[in-house]
This record gives C-alpha cells, sequence and structure tokens, in this order.
C-alpha cells in the first residue's frame, strides 16, 4: 500500500513539473539581441558605478537607522 501511494506521488509530481516545463529549443519572446541593444563598455561602467553608489546610499541610510535606534535602546553600562 505504502509503495503505490509513493508511485501515485511522484507520478503526480513528474506530471506537473513536464506540464510546467519550458521548451527551451524555442527563445523566449524579446530574448534576441541585436547590435542597436548591445551595450558599450562605457555604458556597463555607468551602470556599474550608479548600481554601486545607489547601493552605498542604502547601506548608509540602514547604518543610520540602526545606529539611531540603538541609541535609543542603550542606557550606558
Amino acid at each position: 500500500m505504502r509503495i503505490l501511494s509513493v508511485v501515485a506521488i511522484s507520478t503526480a509530481l513528474l506530471i506537473s513539473q513536464v506540464a510546467v516545463a519550458k521548451d527551451k529549443s524555442v527563445p523566449a519572446k524579446g530574448a534576441e539581441t541585436t547590435s542597436s541593444t548591445m551595450m558599450t563598455n562605457e555604458q556597463s561602467t555607468a551602470l556599474g558605478v550608479e548600481a554601486r553608489r545607489k547601493e552605498d546610499a542604502q547601506r548608509r541610510a540602514w547604518d543610520d537607522k540602526t545606529r539611531s535606534i540603538s541609541k535609543g535602546i542603550c542606557s550606558g553600562c
């Protein structure tokens, strides 16, 4: 009985995965790359610098928030 249950559940899981799987041989819509959509080295560098600047700003905001919270909790030793 247990073996039959395990086989039935395994079959149901396998069938659901096969039904959801996408065909890899067909490229996704909009996945084509042309020379007009490719980035230059300068554009890539600019995006990296912007992302780094944004991450630093978020980290500083988080640090400031954490510092202000910890100052309110700490009563001194």
